[in-house]
């Protein structure tokens, strides 16, 4: 089936485009052009392609969220299976997200090996959904900046033990978050050398520490401000050292509680095209009140999740709300917000030749949404 969309202001990625018709065949966008074609047949308007009129709605890449930890009900690192990985990819899909990383949490060796296979098993079944693999978020992280994670399991690395989450995890694992103070240079090679990409977090890194670290490639940053070390003027600390260098993508959690909207502009003034859009949501939808197992637990307490303790354990918020605050929190434009979502995110995680755009001979999977997002106004739309 050809199909082509029609009469829809087309966000690229790069740039947005109006009065043209987007041809997609087979899954994949063929490009995107003036009018209609002609039938091959007898010169007329083609009579065969189905014709999408979006009436003068928007079009965008389907949004990539790379630390997502539950869908409506289940919590991926409780349950690491197809269950959890079925309720996160449905749940996703219906906020529009249509490629994500599935978060594990800082697990047992044991659990880390059972969540690959679970993934890798969810992927070969369903390879037209929208899982690319794992975030492993811990459990190498600084117990000072732990967070939410469970004291008892966040740990330093060791050869042995990265050695078999490399070997088990090949085309699974694509992000490690990790506290890189806690690692040798040689571990850190090992890793990057195997493909998986790091990313700084839960670190309690100096700025001049931090510098050393992106200087050996790590160039990217788990959700700024939040669990790593703040910036003072003598002291700029992970987040200083984030913000400062040009070379570094950072993520943020735009919720309004993981961080303030002020400090989310100065990052968006600081960071231009760096900066891009997670949820870390612990569920999506607001279904789940409270959730408890072993030492986590987490209530939905204004807006976000919270532990006993009062610390955050995860956000409430789905990718396209999150786009609805950057458009009106930060004062970008709707298309920088679209693009902190797609785009951006595909160049932070090198995949800017897979997904993130609308362009020849990427996925047919898209974001369609009225102005600013309004009264929820959202739909996935995969060809």
């Amino acid at each position: 089936m050809k199909h082509a969309i029609i009469n829809a202001e087309i966000y690229t990625g790069e740039e947005v485009l109006k009065h043209k018709v987007l041809l997609i065949a087979d899954g994949k966008i063929l490009g995107i052009a003036d009018r209609l074609p002609a039938s091959e047949s007898d010169n007329s308007l083609a009579s065969d392609w189905k014709i999408h009129d979006l009436k003068g709605e928007n079009i965008a890449p389907g949004l990539i969220d790379i630390q997502i930890n539950g869908g409506y009900s289940e919590y991926f690192t409780k349950d690491p299976g197809e269950k959890s990985l079925n309720d996160i990819d449905q749940a996703c899909l219906d906020f529009g997200t249509l490629n994500h990383l599935t978060t594990l949490i800082s697990s047992t060796t044991p659990v880390i090996l059972q969540a690959i296979d679970a993934i890798r098993k969810y992927k070969t079944a369903r390879p037209d959904s929208g899982l690319m693999g794992m975030h492993l978020e811990g459990p190498f992280f600084n117990p000072v900046k732990r967070g939410a994670h469970d004291a008892a399991i966040v740990r330093e690395p060791t050869d042995k033990e990265l050695q078999l989450i490399v070997e088990a995890g090949k085309d699974v694992i694509k992000i490690m978050t990790i506290a890189p103070e806690m690692f040798s240079f040689d571990q850190i090679k090992y890793l990057q050398d195997n493909g998986i990409l790091l990313s700084a977090g839960h670190s309690n890194m100096d700025y001049e520490q931090a510098q050393v670290y992106f200087d050996k490639g790590i160039h990217l940053v788990t959700h700024l401000y939040n669990a790593m070390s703040s910036f003072a003027h003598r002291s700029p600390g992970l987040t200083g050292a984030a913000l400062e260098r040009k070379d570094v993508y950072t993520a943020l959690i735009l919720d309004g509680h993981h961080c303030h909207y002020g400090a989310a502009r100065l990052a968006e003034r600081l960071k231009g095209d760096k900066l891009f859009l997670v949820t870390d949501s612990s569920f999506l939808g607001r279904k789940m009140k409270s959730f408890h197992w072993g030492n986590f637990d987490a209530v939905l307490t204004d807006d976000t999740y919270r532990n006993k303790e009062g610390n955050l354990a995860g956000a409430a918020i789905s990718l396209q709300e999150a786009v609805q605050n950057a458009i009106r929190e930060l004062s970008v434009s709707q298309q920088q917000a679209i693009e902190m979502a797609t785009s951006r995110v595909a160049r932070a995680i090198g995949m800017q030749d897979q997904i993130g755009f609308i362009k020849k001979g990427y996925p047919a999977r898209f974001f369609v949404f009225g102005d600013q997002l309004k009264d929820d106004n959202f739909t996935s739309l995969i060809l």
